[in-house]
């Protein structure tokens, strides 16, 4: 069994910040910056035929989505030309910051169009997701059924993980304390000692999303909440 996992970054230097994870056969194998690829990540991701799981939001509430889920992702990339011009339509849409159900269910920090958090969403839906849709070589589950030899993207949350496994604490930053913080999560989830070095904590979540797509994977629950609002798996 393979899958991916990806902390995804939505800054300017993306490809330095965007990290992978690979598992085969329940190990991690290696875990590298989205800039040594050698390749973009779109066509990384259409070549996969295997679960990845995504450190970003696939989808906003339900309401926001005009068509729904497939429509508006399908024209996601024609529609929002850049960040800023996504993020004021879901302003104009919304007069409250509201977040999806299962971002509520999941405790995620931030809905997926935060200010925090728009260029993430908006890059991954615009660089990855819109574009492998029209191609159709991979599926978005739960929002679309997995099938043999597509891409399967699903979206997980790092942060959500750790909480519910009581495992919470400071990591990210520079400093003794929270790279012994590191040491001990890598442990906790046989990461190699490569990503106790990122200070930014990035290499460990692409790690923390990888098991979580083996998780997804393993158990098969493509059950979709809320039709069109997607799922965060952890």
């Amino acid at each position: 069994m393979t899958v991916y996992g990806i902390d995804f970054s939505g800054a300017r230097d993306a490809a330095r910040r965007t990290w992978i994870a690979r598992i085969d056969g329940g190990a991690i194998t290696w875990v590298k910056r989205e800039a040594e690829l050698g390749e973009p990540l779109v066509q990384f991701l259409a070549s996969a035929g295997c679960v990845v799981g995504i450190d970003a939001p696939l989808s906003l509430p339900a309401e926001l989505m005009d068509g729904g889920w497939e429509h508006w992702a399908r024209g996601f990339s024609e529609s929002f030309r850049n960040a800023d011009a996504f993020r004021a339509d879901c302003q104009q849409r919304s007069a409250n910051e509201k977040k999806r159900a299962v971002e509520r269910e999941a405790k995620v920090p931030f809905a997926s169009w935060n200010l925090r958090l728009y260029r993430q969403t908006w890059r991954v839906m615009s660089e990855l997701v819109s574009p492998l849709l029209g191609e159709g070589r991979h599926v978005v589950a739960p929002q679309q059924a997995p099938r043999p030899g597509a891409t399967t993207l699903i979206e997980v949350c790092p942060a959500s993980t750790l909480q519910h496994l009581g495992l919470r604490v400071p990591y990210k930053g520079p400093g003794a304390q929270l790279w012994a913080a590191r040491e001990e999560l890598a442990r906790a989830f046989e990461a190699p000692a490569l990503v106790v070095d990122d200070p930014g904590g990035d290499a460990l979540d692409s790690v923390i999303a990888a098991r979580v797509a083996a998780q997804a994977l393993r158990a098969g629950d493509w059950h979709e909440p809320v039709p069109g609002e997607g799922r965060i798996y952890y």
